[in-house]
């Protein structure tokens, strides 16, 4: 469980959720929100981080066994192997790449709509 606070003073207690297109935070149990609705959850997307003031767990709630897997991930993440490393600098190396490229295309293709008639076709 963790407690969410937004820069607009929304507090928000619930089990957080990471999704790669933001963060979804399930509630213990549904409640009406202001308007009436049923709610379950409340999602936040990448471009709303901004907003976000604290996002706060307390680890004196975790289980024995949450607190051991939460050391294992701890020492993995600040001591990682020497495989682990390699293969995170492959992945970083290939996402670069990878981001290089798809910001050449994009200049490319807007180039191609300023200049060229075939430039609206592109844009529709």
């Amino acid at each position: 469980m963790v407690i969410l606070e937004q820069t607009t003073g929304k507090i928000v207690w619930s089990k957080l959720r990471v999704e790669n297109t933001g963060l979804e935070l399930v509630y213990p149990i549904e409640h009406k929100d202001k308007s009436g609705h049923i709610e379950t959850s409340y999602i936040l997307y990448k471009n709303e981080y901004p907003n976000i003031r604290a996002l706060i767990r307390y680890h004196d709630e975790l289980g024995e066994h949450s607190k051991r897997e939460r050391e294992k991930e701890l020492k993995r993440t600040y001591h990682p192997a020497a495989l682990r490393r390699l293969r995170r600098r492959i992945q970083n190396f290939f996402k670069t790449v990878k981001d290089s490229v798809m910001d050449v295309m994009n200049l490319l293709i807007g180039q191609v709509r300023k200049t060229t008639s075939a430039g609206a076709m592109l844009t529709s």
